[in-house]
């Protein structure tokens, strides 16, 4: 996506829709509702502070608790044997996985789904001018469907058990500001990657 002769990043009317996102755009968010008949919704809070939500559309972002390191108690055996498959606690060198990072769509349409991935956001810069890239992959329902990646079956936990339902916040000015911030940075990267840049380097008098 975002370069010469690619077309913008479009889904096609669905049935059902889960769709993975740290940052929303109020206008992808709008068509992406007005695409679908069920839409399930995972972005952070202040994403979803900012965007009108319809009342098929069911808003989550991930459990806090999820996201805490889970205390490393010592182990008075540890100098007597050594367990390859042990997790390494949390540490500076090895910090735990916090913040929601993937971007993915799953798109329900009769017995097939569809699967975006990528670095996508559900934004308009993101859909439509940023160099993007993605896949795009089709597969049966039944196997590789909503169902399976948000509640998970037996020999896999879903997506769902680390999500709790958004509950809309006061909004806090000062990640606003950051937020705009980052939109400015964003703007700033697409520029400079189309604006063919030349380095120059000269001696300092120094």
């Amino acid at each position: 996506l975002g370069m010469p002769g690619s077309e913008a990043l479009s889904l096609d009317p669905s049935d059902r829709l889960l769709a993975i996102s740290p940052f929303l755009g109020s206008r992808v968010v709008s068509d992406l509702q007005a695409g679908t008949r069920e839409l399930i919704l995972l972005s952070r809070p202040a994403a979803l502070d900012g965007v009108g939500l319809a009342s098929h559309t069911q808003p989550f972002v991930l459990d806090q608790a999820t996201e805490e390191a889970p205390d490393a108690s010592p182990d008075p055996d540890a100098g007597a044997r050594e367990d390859v498959n042990a997790v390494t606690p949390a540490s500076e060198a090895n910090p735990p996985a916090r913040g929601l990072h993937a971007k993915t769509f799953l798109a329900e349409r009769r017995d097939e789904v569809e699967v975006i991935t990528g670095s996508a956001n559900a934004t308009s810069p993101a859909f439509d001018g940023n160099v993007e890239l993605v896949v795009r992959l089709r597969g049966p329902k039944s196997s590789a469907g909503i169902d399976t990646v948000w509640h998970g079956g037996k020999e896999a936990p879903g997506l769902r058990q680390v999500c709790v339902p958004y509950t809309p916040q006061v909004p806090d000015p000062l990640l606003t500001e950051l937020e705009d911030r980052s939109w400015e940075i964003d703007r700033w990267h697409t520029f400079l990657s189309t604006s063919d840049p030349v380095l120059e380097v000269g001696e300092s008098d120094g």
